[in-house]
């Protein structure tokens, strides 16, 4: 009896599979509506209510000199330090990124939201490609970081 079952689960398995891929994609792609009819209006709507014009600005211009200036690292480093492997760029970037941060205002940024802006700009750079950095990257010292970026 037992036999008869497995002999027909494997029979249909291959149609089973197939349908729940299909389920899977339509679930996927009705969740991303979802998200874009009713949560992101929403939550956009929230923002709107709780914070101000201003606030919203500032926040904007902060994060456009994030880039601004995560762009400028990578592109030091990557004219400058051309020779080094990923990581000695990085650590160069980082350190360009730090000693530069305080000149356009930018304070309290985390080790990881600074290696996230200049990671964007070498995304953008290099659409498709998966940076292959992957342990953390230290800068060098802040007297070798502010003396190279002089």
């Amino acid at each position: 009896m037992s036999n008869f079952f497995l002999q027909q689960f494997n029979v249909y398995m291959p149609d089973l599979l197939k349908l729940l891929a299909v389920l899977l994609v339509y679930f996927l792609l009705d969740l991303g509506a979802w998200y874009k009819t009713t949560l992101k209006p929403k939550f956009e709507a929230y923002i709107d209510a709780h914070t101000t014009a201003a606030q919203r600005s500032a926040f904007q211009a902060n994060e456009s000199l994030l880039k601004a200036l995560g762009r400028a690292a990578y592109v030091y480093a990557e004219n400058v330090y051309g020779t080094l492997g990923g990581p000695g760029k990085l650590a160069q970037a980082l350190a360009y990124f730090q000693a530069n941060m305080s000149r356009y205002g930018l304070t309290n940024l985390t080790p990881d939201v600074i290696r996230g802006s200049i990671e964007d700009a070498w995304r953008q750079d290099n659409p498709g490609k998966t940076p292959k950095v992957s342990a953390p990257a230290t800068p060098p010292t802040t007297s070798s970081a502010a003396s190279s970026v002089s």
